[in-house]
């Protein structure tokens, strides 16, 4: 299969477009032919040297992606070929004290779909089923793609940790990053008042289309 690759550290030039071999789900996992890759910030880091996870070159980017089901490992039964599904950025390994919790985003083994292992910016991916989340279908793999790290991160912080709900006031800082556009959709969803906050007029004016109450 075609991938973006790169074999040491530094900007835009050190991608290159490669072959590499396709891969094939083990058991409990899907193979999945990607439509969609996102760009976040942390593949640059990556990219640039910044984030020194250990890995081996060349090596392919990507921590968030979406598309459909290729291949089903031995004993996946909750996946068919031809859905659409979102792939959750942390391969845990579903075994440890915190994945036991429910709180596998501290997985003692976690591992980070392009930063420690090989990621979206590819044909196709490994993923457990267990981290392949339907996609329906009035989602666009492009959304679909572009919401997981996001709204994860919104979703923990409000919602897991902060315990929101309905009539709750939310005071969101730099509204106009992708984290914060996250946190106002969900807030809003939740039935809170939002309050907002950014460095130019433009970022206010969107955050208020969006559904701020206050900025």
């Amino acid at each position: 299969m075609k991938a973006i690759l790169f074999d040491e550290f530094g900007g835009p030039e050190v991608l290159r477009f490669g072959e590499v071999p396709d891969p094939v789900p083990g058991p409990g996992e899907i193979l999945v032919k990607l439509k969609a890759s996102a760009l976040n910030h942390v593949d640059i880091d990556v990219r640039d040297g910044v984030s020194r996870f250990n890995f081996v070159m060349p090596h392919i980017l990507g921590i968030e992606g979406a598309g459909v089901v290729a291949g089903l490992g031995a004993g996946v039964v909750s996946h068919s070929i031809g859905d659409r599904v979102a792939v959750s950025y942390i391969r845990t390994c579903d075994n440890c004290e915190w994945c036991n919790r429910g709180q596998d985003n501290l997985c003692e083994n976690r591992r980070l779909f392009g930063e420690h292992i090989p990621g979206t910016y590819a044909q196709m991916m490994l993923a457990p089923a267990s981290h392949c989340l339907p996609i329906p279908e009035n989602l666009s793999f492009a959304d679909a793609a572009a919401s997981l790290v996001a709204f994860g991160t919104a979703w923990h912080g409000l919602v897991a940790r902060g315990g929101l709900t309905i009539g709750d006031v939310v005071l969101i800082h730099s509204i106009g990053s992708g984290v914060a556009s996250a946190a106002l959709q969900i807030a809003k969803s939740a039935g809170a008042t939002v309050i907002g906050t950014a460095s130019t007029d433009d970022k206010l004016e969107r955050a208020k289309a969006d559904g701020a109450d206050f900025v």
